[in-house]
This record gives structure tokens, sequence and C-alpha cells, in this order.
């Protein structure tokens, strides 16, 4: 056995309690922190520009990418019509379509399960250039990325109108 796959066996507990932890924050009722919505977009926005930059020379790729990320960002749009939100004194809250969540995170999780399968059975090295070649993880990678940049923009977005709007509601009150 490689060291490598040795190492890939290590971390795959790692991985699992990750995807738990993530999926059960897709599930239920959240707060929406200053934070969180902009650190996801920074992220999300560099690693589409690294996979871009990673699948220059392939130009199917780079229309899955793509392509995935316009899927992502209608989805996003269409899942945050589904969301709830809530501002009351406590902060403001937010619960997300489960659904769709989910079946982004299990798309990617067997995206990822795929690709380090094809590692541990192979006599190739995994590096990080070979795992954003393949068609499917760079399709689904492009959804994800689509996904979560636009919902966290749409998150923004409603915390700037909560926020207009208990300006104008203090501004009345003022007077």
């Amino acid at each position: 056995m490689h060291t490598s796959t040795m190492i890939m066996l290590a971390a795959t507990p790692l991985m699992a309690w990750r995807f738990y932890v993530r999926s059960r924050r897709l599930i239920g009722r959240q707060r929406l922190g200053k934070a969180r919505p902009w650190i996801q977009l920074v992220i999300f926005t560099v690693f589409l520009g690294l996979f871009s930059h990673v699948n220059l020379g392939h130009a199917l790729n780079l229309a899955l990418l793509y392509g995935g990320a316009l899927f992502g960002i209608a989805l996003a749009w269409h899942g945050l019509k589904l969301t709830d939100f809530e501002a009351n004194e406590e902060g403001l809250f937010y619960t997300p379509h489960t659904w769709i969540g989910l079946g982004l995170s299990a798309a990617f999780l067997l995206a990822v399960v795929y690709r380090i399968s094809m590692f541990m059975f192979t006599d190739a090295a995994p590096s990080l250039a070979h795992f954003g070649h393949t068609p499917a993880m760079v399709a689904v990678f492009g959804t994800f990325a689509g996904y979560y940049m636009t919902y966290a923009i749409g998150l923004l977005r409603w915390r700037a109108s909560v926020n207009r709007a208990d300006t104008d509601a203090s501004t009345h009150e003022a007077r």
C-alpha cells in the first residue's frame, strides 16, 4: 500500500466528521453571523479561481465548471426564495431549504469519495492538479461554488434590507 493511500485512509474519518458537521449546519434555524457570509463568498471565489486556473488547458472542464456554477446560481436563487428569514430581538436567523443543501453536499461528497477511491485503487499519486481535472468533480464543484457564493450574497442583501428597515423605523420614531 502506497503512503498516499495510507494518508487518504487516515484522513477519511476526519473528512467524514467534517461532512457530518457541515450537513448539520444545513438543517434547521441558523443565526446569521456578521463574518460568515463574507468568508464563504471569499473562499468559494478563490477556489473557483483556483479550479479555473488548474483547468485552463481543458475546455470541457472549464465549460463544466462554469456551467455547474450557473446551475448553482439558479439553485441558490430558488433556495433563497424557499428560505425562511427571521429578524427578532435575539438577532437575525434563517432556515435554509434542507433538501437543496443536503443534495449539494451529498453530490460533492460522492464526487470526492469517487475521486479518492480512484487514487486508492490505482498506482497514481494524488495531487491537487489531478483532483481537479475530472469532469464530474469539476462540474459538482462549480455547482457547489455557484450555490454558496450566490446564497452568501442573498444573505448579505437580506441583512442590508433589515438594517435599512431598522434605520428607517428609528428615523421615523425620532421625528
